[in-house]
C-alpha cells in the first residue's frame, strides 16, 4: 500500500515555462509475504526543468529529478538522479 502526495508548479517567464514539482510517499509491504522487501520505504524527491516552445505544437525540454528511499532498518539508503532531454510535438 502507497501513500503520497506531490505538489508542482509552472512558471512562465518570458517564451520559457520554468516546471518544479516535489513529492512524499510512504510504501507499506505485507510483510506475512516472503517479499524481497521486507520493510517499509519513505519516498521523497523533487523535479526542476525548463521547457521551450519552437513552435505551437513543439517544444524542447529539460529535466531534472532527485530522488531519496529511506528504507526502515537499512543505514545505506538509496539515492537516484535522472535527467531527462527532449523534444515533443503534438500531432
Amino acid at each position: 500500500k502507497v501513500k503520497g502526495w506531490e505538489l508542482g508548479l509552472n512558471a512562465p517567464v518570458g517564451p520559457v515555462v520554468l516546471v518544479a514539482s516535489y513529492f512524499d510517499a510512504d510504501a507499506e509491504y505485507d510483510h506475512t509475504t516472503n517479499s524481497a522487501l521486507d520493510a517499509d520505504v519513505d519516498y521523497k524527491g523533487y523535479q526542476l526543468g525548463a521547457l521551450y516552445p519552437l513552435s505551437k505544437r513543439t517544444i524542447v525540454y529539460a529535466l531534472y529529478g532527485h530522488q531519496k528511499e529511506e528504507i526502515d532498518g537499512v543505514s545505506d539508503d538509496d539515492s537516484l538522479r535522472q535527467i531527462a532531454v527532449g523534444v515533443r510535438h503534438d500531432f
